[in-house]
């Protein structure tokens, strides 16, 4: 990725923060998705339709994950409510 980054290319940790999930077929499925709490790095959440519940980190890995999302272990979330 060298070629395509601008500015410092120091080696970079990251975090897996959200993961995408479908289940189904090309033509049509379910989506759900699994995240993060932005303060308390230990929970993540399931999104599923219209419910929301926490969710052991053990279960995140599975064959429906679609589309993965990290950002850099130096990111500090802004405050929310200030």
């Amino acid at each position: 990725m060298s070629p395509y980054v601008v500015g410092d290319q120091q080696p970079r940790k990251y975090h897996l923060y959200a993961i995408t999930n479908h289940t189904g077929t090309l033509h049509g499925g379910h989506y759900t998705a699994c995240c993060r709490h932005p303060y308390n790095r230990n929970k993540f959440y399931k999104s599923d339709d219209q419910e929301v519940y926490e969710i052991g980190s053990s279960k995140l890995q599975t064959a429906a994950g679609y589309v993965l999302f990290y950002t850099s272990v130096d990111f500090v979330p802004p405050k929310l409510g200030t």
